[in-house]
């Protein structure tokens, strides 16, 4: 079950939590991976189309209820700093670090 909850963290701390949020929906679905398959497998081997139906529509549910989880992070995803837009900024940079180093004027001021 999904639970709304707001608390201010630290900016450092975001892709901490997201990972933390992401590993744990990932470990709680591959636990129940094996009981659906077994579920799904027993059905079929019964020959029961209802019992295999059944088993399927479960599966679906429980994947559903995975991306639901996956989804609800997407938010908090969204937070994270970008550290490739710090790096994009200081290669904006260079050519007048260059410049500056070399004492030379580009004639922009």
């Amino acid at each position: 079950m999904l639970k709304n909850i707001q608390l201010k963290v630290n900016k450092s701390d975001i892709s901490k939590l997201c990972q933390a949020s992401i590993s744990l929906s990932w470990a709680r679905f591959s636990n129940k991976l094996p009981i659906l398959a077994d579920k799904i497998n027993d059905a079929v081997g019964e020959e029961d189309k209802t019992k295999v139906l059944t088993a399927l529509k479960e599966t679906i549910t429980e994947c559903q209820k995975f991306c639901q989880e996956l989804d609800s992070i997407a938010p908090a995803v969204l937070e994270i700093p970008d550290k490739s837009s710090t790096k994009t900024k200081v290669l904006e940079d260079l050519p007048d670090l260059k410049e500056d180093s070399l004492r030379v004027s580009s004639g922009s001021e």
